[in-house]
């Protein structure tokens, strides 16, 4: 078995990652990882590299082009509200690629770790991904894109943190860092300081 996986390095990748290990022991895994100019890019590779050398995953990084003709503030500091944070379909931008590699090395699987909670942005919802998987279909493609915890909130992956024994250094979810940490006080640093502190 061979599967594309997309891995940012955030906690809800990170999760991901174990999970298909998990689920699939024998399965050859070839993450993605892309640089497209995100505030914490050397943080977040540097986990999504962790996670596929301790687990035996092959991973590709990927530089694309800055995508300043946001209309948003992603690239800037303000990160309090989901609206400043969306860069208008970077995931079907990742897909794209994630899509052709796959074709490329015989995968039919690409596995993204989209949550219940980003059906905010129009590129994670469960229609995008049902009328993705359609055009695939239609193009005649075999490739499939399956998001395991699209039925999730975040929070419900908390479970996770024990039972694969990830740690707050194993991921870097923040994006507005300071000196290279998180930041502690955007809403992903908040979500997750809660769920770690019930552990």
């Amino acid at each position: 078995m061979k599967v594309v996986a997309l891995n940012s390095g955030g906690f809800d990748s990170v999760s991901m990652i174990h999970f298909l290990r998990h689920e699939y022991p024998l399965a050859e895994i070839h993450c993605l990882h892309f640089n497209y100019g995100q505030n914490s890019s050397e943080q977040e590779r540097a986990c999504a590299e962790k996670v596929c050398s301790k687990l035996g995953c092959e991973i590709r990084v990927i530089d694309i082009p800055k995508m300043n003709w946001t209309s948003s503030d992603f690239y800037g500091p303000d990160f309090m509200s989901m609206a400043t944070q969306e860069l208008e379909y970077r995931n079907l931008v990742f897909l794209s690629y994630a899509v052709s590699y796959a074709v490329s090395i015989g995968a039919d699987k690409i596995y993204v770790a989209f949550l219940k909670a980003a059906t905010y942005y129009k590129d994670t919802s469960p229609k995008f991904l049902k009328e993705f998987n359609r055009f695939l279909k239609c193009s005649g493609s075999k490739v499939r894109v399956v998001a395991p915890f699209h039925k999730l909130y975040k929070d419900e992956l908390s479970p996770l943190i024990q039972k694969f024994g990830i740690s707050k250094d194993d991921f870097f979810s923040c994006d507005a860092p300071v000196d290279g940490k998180p930041c502690g006080s955007c809403p992903d640093c908040l979500c997750l300081d809660d769920m770690f502190r019930g552990k």
